[in-house]
């Protein structure tokens, strides 16, 4: 990505926001740089997203038919595209997910969204009376989920990708009282804050979705949902450009080179999209990668409900069915092959021995999940430690996963680390490198898949 083509000359944007029921107002610097190009410390942290400057806006295409969705259904989504969700990146490309267990949603978020009294405030700015099932009736029609649960899809995007946005943490919102030291021990009013957050993620990520037209923008260069017909990768590139901004879009094709998912990628103009509540901060910028799964040529854009001639239906409904990639081993993997060995079912190194089997699995709403006969596998958040064990089984963590090279990464970055070399049976700790700064024993974790 070419983050210099996106900081042109700042805007001089008034960031102030006042209740029109309060004398209290929340207010930020008349001007803010462009998210990741600050060269100072901005001290106040509600007026600056930092470190997840970068936000993407990412659409689906699912084409293929599922148990929920007959054809009069598909015909309704024929023509568009469907919100999959709204992350903030980190500067540097990696990302954070699943970052405050404190504001997971854990509850039945529809009946949430429709009932305002639990996310309004005499002190926070006033919605429309009927905000909450406007925004309800959006979501249930563009932002869809594969599996015909759309409430886990929403779920699961708050809880992973909203939870990492700074500035919409409470202490932010509660800014707008007079007395903005609400806490966790002020349960009401501080409860309202964290779900006056949920509301506002949702309800900026389905504004920016309307914004981009995803469908309209092909369709302008006359690439059109088609059977048989296919497209090159520069034209769909070109198209998607010329609809933003001139910036490169990243476009990802399945397993049967198809499009199916779009990125959008910005930068912020100025302090929180969230509490501004202006898709208009959001800055158009080239994506990091051009496409992802895609030939150069022969790219099939397939109808809604289309089923391709080698497509196989899932066994059955429901979310306990997760697909399995394969079986193998995970291994220590360096350029020069100057280290050496596998993960044990713990997620130990150990340089001799018998490899563990691992078992990797399509994670639901993307990623992957691996797992091995004592348990699915995870990082330790308070050490960043790789294990695997019955811990993670009801909420196993989500990896990337590259299957032409069968690297394994974890919030966009593939390096692991050790501090001791593994000695006979002696074993070493597998560690996440979340800096950048030099361990002495670094690595990359290879998926060794033999079926």
């Amino acid at each position: 990505m070419h983050i210099q083509h996106a900081l042109n000359a700042l805007s001089q944007f008034p960031f102030s926001f006042i209740n029109k029921d309060s004398s209290y107002s929340l207010s930020c610097p008349i001007s803010t740089p462009l998210s990741c190009s600050n060269d100072t410390v901005i001290e106040d942290t509600c007026c600056f997203e930092y470190p997840g400057g970068i936000f993407l806006q990412t659409q689906f295409w699912d084409y293929l038919p599922s148990f929920y969705e007959p054809k009069e259904e598909l015909e309704k989504y024929s023509k568009n595209f469907t919100l999959h969700g709204l992350w903030p990146d980190n500067c540097d490309g990696s990302y954070a997910q699943f970052c405050d267990s404190s504001r997971d949603i854990n509850y039945n978020v529809t009946d949430m969204l429709l009932n305002q009294d639990s996310y309004q405030s005499d002190n926070l700015p006033l919605l429309n009376s009927n905000a909450g099932e406007q925004l309800i009736e959006d979501m249930k029609m563009w932002w869809k989920s594969n599996n015909g649960n759309d409430q886990s899809l929403w779920v699961h995007e708050y809880n992973k990708h909203g939870t990492c946005i700074n500035t919409m943490k409470p202490s932010c919102y509660s800014r707008w009282f007079e007395d903005d030291s609400i806490t966790e021990e002020d349960k009401d009013e501080y409860e309202k804050l964290v779900k006056r957050g949920i509301y506002d993620y949702f309800d900026i990520s389905m504004k920016l979705f309307k914004k981009l037209n995803t469908y309209e923008a092909l369709a302008k260069h006359s690439i059109l949902p088609s059977e048989t017909k296919t497209y090159t990768r520069d034209e769909i590139s070109k198209a998607l450009s010329d609809s933003f901004n001139d910036k490169q879009v990243f476009f990802k094709c399945d397993r049967y080179n198809s499009i199916n998912e779009i990125w959008y990628y910005h930068l912020l103009s100025k302090g929180s999209p969230i509490l501004s509540n202006d898709i208009g901060v959001f800055t158009a910028i080239d994506s990091f990668n051009p496409y992802s799964g895609c030939s150069a040529e022969g790219i099939h854009y397939y109808p809604k409900g289309y089923k391709p001639p080698s497509y196989k239906p899932p066994n059955s409904p429901g979310n306990g069915n997760k697909k399995k990639l394969g079986t193998g081993s995970l291994r220590i993997s360096t350029k020069k092959g100057s280290l050496s060995g596998f993960l044990t079912n713990k997620g130990k190194w150990m340089s001799k021995g018998t490899e563990a089997n691992y078992e990797i699995y399509d994670a639901e709403f993307g990623n992957v999940n691996l797992k091995t006969r004592i348990g699915y596998c995870g990082v330790n958040k308070n050490n960043n430690f790789f294990e695997c064990n019955s811990k993670y089984n009801k909420n196993p963590t989500q990896f990337n996963y590259d299957e032409s090279s069968g690297i394994i990464s974890y919030s966009g970055k593939d390096i692991w680390y050790s501090t001791d070399y593994p000695s006979g049976r002696v074993q070493s700790n597998v560690i996440w490198k979340e800096d950048n700064t030099s361990k002495e024993y670094e690595y990359k974790l290879k998926f060794n898949k033999r079926y």
